[in-house]
């Protein structure tokens, strides 16, 4: 974990939306994270998905995600997304909801600004 990047960048939340990080990498992300909180004060939404396209994601789900990102953006901190495999679409719902302003907004035009507009992948 870098955490230069994540003071740099005003980093006051992290969104993992892959199950079982902690059992992939092991031991040393497990210590990084735990170290994120304690020490950068940086909250950690660990949602239960797997990381599949076939995966479905309820409402609920999405909605408490939304909600956990906006709690931060409020408070003007910057909110990282994040997936395992970069083959699934988590990352993409998320910010795309997140995006999304009933009647002003349509999904689609959100899609294509996330894929378009910046210079990360929302994967």
């Amino acid at each position: 974990m870098n955490d230069g990047f994540l003071v740099e960048q005003n980093i006051g939340a992290v969104v993992n939306t892959a199950k079982g990080l902690e059992d992939v990498f092991g031991p040393k992300y497990t210590r990084a994270v735990e170290k994120a909180e304690k020490e950068l004060d940086i909250e950690f939404l660990r949602t239960q998905w797997i990381d599949d396209p076939h995966e479905v994601i309820s409402i609920q789900s999405l909605v408490q995600v939304v909600d956990f990102i906006d709690n931060y953006r409020i408070q003007n901190k910057a909110v990282l997304v994040h997936c395992a495999q970069v083959s699934s679409s988590s990352c993409l719902w998320v910010c795309t909801l997140y995006a999304y302003i009933p009647g002003e907004i349509k999904i689609c035009n959100c899609c294509s600004r996330l894929y378009n507009g910046y210079p990360w992948s929302p994967s």
